[in-house]
């Protein structure tokens, strides 16, 4: 008797004859799948690197401005330093300084998000560049519209709600697989996030600085510090908007892909 093998189910949102139109062998399947697994998986690692840098690092800068800060005002509070206790405990400081670190990189990203992303960033970007935004705009209300008309959807009263709160980035997620928006992501939103944490904990080292400026008798340093703080700021407020725009382009991107891919795929099932 001849066992016929089962066929195998491609993964979901992959198409082997449209992606891969040159291979024709389940080795060389095997091996393209293979590798794709292989590549999500260093992306995925990267990912959690890069969510921990844009985390830690800032969180390591208002650690550092507390230490710094509670140092020169401490005295004056009648409150014990921390410097002297971290040099006293070399390692149960360090040991408390990972998570501290953490913990204040995730209160600041919670800061970022409550108001300056919008303020700084997305508003500013999306005013100066009003075709960005229309053609941000058109091609989500395009890709609701192919969702909302899969007949899926029974109760029309809801399609204004369904407009406003359905979120097109996850349903490019099911269409494309998370690795390739995880992808978007990594190179451009994640890096925004990390230069608005940074831009957030400069305030603190201005407000810092400010102390040693009027406590100091020759503040040489300090007024040096406090010039350039400024200077550092404007830049990573100008790359966080040059990179939020490159992420609103990329994003448009691939949702021009998905709806232009089902478009030929219905020309292609007419013939």
């Amino acid at each position: 008797m001849v066992q016929h093998e089962a066929p195998r189910r491609e993964p979901r949102g992959f198409s082997f004859s449209v992606a891969f139109p040159h291979f024709g062998s389940r080795v060389a399947f095997d091996e393209v799948f293979d590798s794709c697994r292989f590549e999500e998986k260093v992306m995925n690692f990267f990912g959690a690197f890069t969510f921990g840098v844009k985390t830690f690092l800032p969180g390591f800068v208002w650690l550092a401005i507390l230490i710094v800060g509670e140092d020169k005002i401490g005295p004056n509070l009648a409150l014990s330093s921390i410097w002297k206790f971290a040099i006293a405990q070399p390692t149960l400081a360090l040991g408390l300084a990972l998570p501290v670190a953490t913990l204040l990189g995730l209160l600041s990203n919670i800061v970022v998000f409550m108001g300056p992303l919008d303020s700084l960033v997305r508003d500013p970007v999306l005013e100066q560049d009003e075709k960005l935004r229309e053609l941000c705009a058109h091609l989500s209300g395009c890709l609701l519209d192919r969702c909302w008309s899969s007949g899926s959807f029974q109760r029309p009263d809801l399609r204004e709600e369904f407009d406003s709160k359905i979120d097109p980035e996850l349903l490019l997620i099911e269409k494309i697989g998370v690795a390739t928006v995880d992808h978007i992501r990594e190179g451009y939103w994640y890096h925004l996030e990390f230069q608005l944490n940074l831009l957030l904990s400069l305030v603190g080292v201005m407000i810092v600085t400010l102390f040693y400026v009027v406590e100091s008798p020759a503040p040489t340093t300090s007024l040096l510090i406090l010039l350039m703080t400024p200077l550092v700021g404007v830049y990573l407020l100008k790359s966080a908007r040059k990179n939020f725009a490159r992420y609103m382009a990329k994003r448009a991107s691939l949702i021009a892909a998905v709806l232009s891919s089902d478009k030929m795929k219905a020309v292609a099932g007419k013939r």
